[in-house]
C-alpha cells in the first residue's frame, strides 16, 4: 500500500491506504567457494519498506534508506532464533559471504520484476531486529523507478521516545 494525505470534513488530516499491485522485499544470498559452490544461494527474503532521507534518522546523504528485519539480512548474527541443530552451519557465515538485493515483484504471480543490488554495509538498530540498508546506486535505481515502479517512502517523525528529535540508534 502507500499513502495518499488529505483532509476531512473538520480539516483534521487523514491518511488513505491504496494498494499497488507490486510489493518490494529484499532478499539475501551467501555464497561459500570452499563449500564448493557454484553461485548464490537464497538464505532468505522479507519484506522491505522504503525511508525518505528527508526525516535523516542515519544522517546519511543517501536518498532513500530500505528498512527490513535485521535477522534476514545477517542471519548468522541471531543464533537465538536459529538454535535448532539443522541451522549450525549459520555461525560459519560472515557479512562478505552475503549478497543482498532490492526486489520489485508482481503482486498476483510473485515473479521478481526486477532486481536492484544494494549495498553491503548496512546499519543495524542497537536493540530490535531491524536493519537500514542502501541502494548500491541510488540515482541510477530513481531514474529507472520514477515511471516503472512505485516507490512511496515513509517518513520517520521522531518523537520523545528517541530523545533527540534526528537520533535514531542505529550503529
Amino acid at each position: 500500500p502507500f499513502r495518499k494525505v488529505g483532509r476531512n470534513k473538520r480539516g483534521a488530516t487523514r491518511c488513505v491506504l491504496t494498494w499497488s499491485r507490486c510489493a518490494w522485499g529484499f532478499s539475501s544470498w551467501y555464497f561459500v567457494p570452499n563449500q564448493h559452490m557454484r553461485d548464490y544461494e537464497i538464505l532468505s527474503r522479507s519484506s522491505a519498506f522504503f525511508l525518505s532521507s528527508r526525516a535523516k534518522p542515519l544522517k546519511s546523504s543517501h536518498p532513500l534508506h530500505i528498512l527490513a528485519p535485521a535477522h534476514v539480512a545477517r542471519p548468522f548474527e541471531f543464533a537465538r532464533y536459529y538454535n535448532n541443530p539443522q541451522f549450525s552451519w549459520l555461525k560459519f557465515l560472515s557479512s562478505d559471504m552475503v549478497r543482498l538485493d532490492l526486489e520489485y515483484r508482481d503482486m498476483e504471480t510473485g515473479e521478481v520484476k526486477h532486481r536492484f543490488p544494494l549495498s553491503n554495509r548496512v546499519h543495524r538498530h542497537q536493540s530490535h531486529d531491524l536493519i537500514a540498508m542502501h541502494l548500491e546506486d541510488a540515482n541510477q535505481f530513481l531514474e529507472q523507478v520514477k515511471d516503472d515502479y512505485n516507490v512511496h517512502p515513509l517518513t520517520l517523525h521522531l518523537g520523545p521516545a528517541f530523545g533527540k528529535v534526528n537520533t535514531f540508534p542505529f550503529y
